[in-house]
C-alpha cells in the first residue's frame, strides 16, 4: 500500500490539506494517507492523529505560549514518520513547523513535497529561499512569482495555479442566503471576518465590533453577518456578539456566500481576502502584530514589503483598503468600509483591481493538478 504523510497546522492550512487529501482520494482511493491535520483533513479521509490547529498564531514573539504544544507535536510526527516510513510527505503551510520535518524527513530518506510553500519569495531572504529550494524534493506553486523565484533559486518546482479559484463560489443567490439568514437584500449587508487565530481574535474582533456600531450608527438600515471559520472560538465569538449590543448574524460554513453577498467586508489579513478578489467582493482589510513583533520584523529583521495582502502583492497596487497596525481602529475600519458602500469611483477600483489578479492566478483545476503532482512523484510505486 502506498502512504502519504500529511502536515498542515492552522485552520487554512487544514482547509487546503482537506482539499488535496479528497482530491488524491479520487484519483487513487487506495493510497493511505495519515499525519497532522484537524476537521477539514479528518473529512477527506485522512487518518489525523494530530491536531494543534487550535494553536495557529502570527508573528515572531506569539508563538512563544504555543511552544509547548508544538514540541510535543513536533515529537509525535518525527515518532510517526520513523514508524510508518512513508513514500512521500506532503507538507501545506506552515512554514515553520513544516520545514524542520522536513529537515528530519531528509534525514530519514523520505521525499518531500510542498504544497502553499513558504513565502520567502515574498519576504524572506535568499539565503531563506536557497534553504527551502534544497530541502524540498518537490515544490507546488501557486503563484508565478513563487514560481519563478524558486525556479530561480534552483527548486524542482511546478506551478499549478490558484487553489482558491476551484473553491470561492457562492453556493446560493442573494436572496436566498438573505432568506436563509434572516436579512433583508434590499438593504446593505456587511460581512465581517475575525480570522482562525486567538490572537487575531484577542486584537482585531474589538475594533471589529466597534467599527459595526458606528456603521449602524451611520446607515441605521445596514445589517450584518459574520463568518465563523471554526469551531474551535465559537463561543469567544458568540459572547463578544453578544454583548456588542448590535445585531449580528453569525453563519458557520458559508464563508462564500457572506464574501459574496455582502455588499462590503471588513476581514483579517489571509485567505478571505484572495477569495474576496476571486469573488469581486470589495473587503478592507485589517492586520495587527504586538509592537515587539513589529519591532523585531523591521528594525532587527529588516523585512520590508509594500503590501500585506497578496491581492495588492500580485497587482503591485493598492487594490484592497490595508488598514495596519495603529491604525486598525474602529472609526478607521468603518471609514473605508463606508466609502465602498458609497464612493463609485472606489468600487470601481477596486473592481478593475480584482480583474488585474484574477488574470494573474491561473486557471480552475489547481487542486486537481496538485493531486497528480504528487502522485506523480509515487511513479514506479503505484
Amino acid at each position: 500500500m502506498i502512504k502519504i504523510a500529511l502536515s498542515t497546522g492552522e485552520v487554512s492550512g487544514d482547509i487546503h490539506a482537506g482539499r488535496l487529501a479528497a482530491e488524491i482520494k479520487k484519483l487513487n482511493p487506495s493510497v493511505r494517507l495519515f499525519g497532522m491535520g484537524g476537521e477539514k483533513t479528518r473529512l477527506a479521509g485522512v487518518d489525523v492523529g494530530i491536531d494543534i490547529t487550535a494553536k495557529g498564531t502570527v508573528g515572531i514573539i506569539e508563538i512563544f505560549k504555543f511552544l509547548p504544544s508544538l514540541f510535543l507535536a513536533f515529537l509525535r510526527m518525527k515518532r510517526l514518520l520513523k514508524k510508518e516510513r512513508p513514500d512521500l510527505l506532503v507538507l501545506v503551510d506552515y512554514q515553520g513547523f513544516n520545514m524542520m520535518l522536513a529537515g528530519y524527513a531528509k534525514k530519514l530518506g523520505i521525499k518531500t513535497a510542498y504544497y502553499i510553500a513558504p513565502q520567502e519569495w515574498l519576504w524572506g531572504t535568499k539565503k531563506g529561499l536557497l534553504g527551502v529550494a534544497s530541502a524540498i524534493d518537490k515544490i507546488i506553486a501557486i503563484f508565478e512569482d513563487e514560481y519563478k523565484a524558486y525556479k530561480e533559486a534552483g527548486a524542482n518546482v511546478v506551478y499549478v495555479g490558484n487553489p482558491n479559484l476551484d473553491t470561492a463560489k457562492p453556493s446560493m443567490s442573494r436572496e436566498s442566503f438573505c432568506s436563509l439568514v434572516g436579512l433583508n437584500p434590499s438593504f446593505p449587508v456587511f460581512g465581517i471576518f475575525p480570522g482562525s487565530r486567538r490572537q487575531e481574535l484577542d486584537s482585531l474582533l474589538p475594533s471589529f465590533l466597534g467599527a459595526v456600531k458606528l456603521i449602524k450608527k451611520r446607515v441605521p438600515n445596514s445589517q450584518f453577518v459574520l463568518a465563523l471559520s471554526s469551531g474551535h472560538f465559537e463561543e469567544k465569538i458568540v459572547r463578544a456578539v453578544n454583548d456588542c449590543g448590535t445585531d449580528i448574524k453569525i453563519v458557520r460554513g458559508k464563508s462564500h456566500d457572506v464574501l459574496a453577498h455582502s455588499n462590503v467586508s471588513i476581514a483579517s489579513s489571509g485567505t478571505t481576502i484572495m477569495e474576496a478578489a476571486i469573488l469581486d467582493a470589495p473587503v478592507v482589510m485589517a492586520y495587527r502584530l504586538s509592537k515587539l513583533s513589529e519591532f523585531i520584523a523591521r528594525k532587527l529583521l529588516r523585512l520590508s514589503i509594500p503590501f500585506y495582502t497578496m491581492p495588492n502583492l500580485i497587482a503591485k497596487s493598492m487594490v484592497v483598503p490595508e488598514i495596519t497596525q495603529d491604525s486598525v481602529t474602529a472609526e478607521n475600519l468603518a471609514d473605508a468600509a463606508l466609502m465602498l458602500l458609497t464612493d463609485k469611483s472606489a468600487l470601481a477600483n477596486i473592481k478593475e483591481g480584482y480583474r488585474l489578479v484574477r488574470s494573474k492566478i491561473g486557471s480552475p483545476g489547481a487542486v486537481r493538478r496538485a493531486a497528480q503532482e504528487i502522485l506523480g512523484e509515487l511513479r514506479g510505486k503505484i
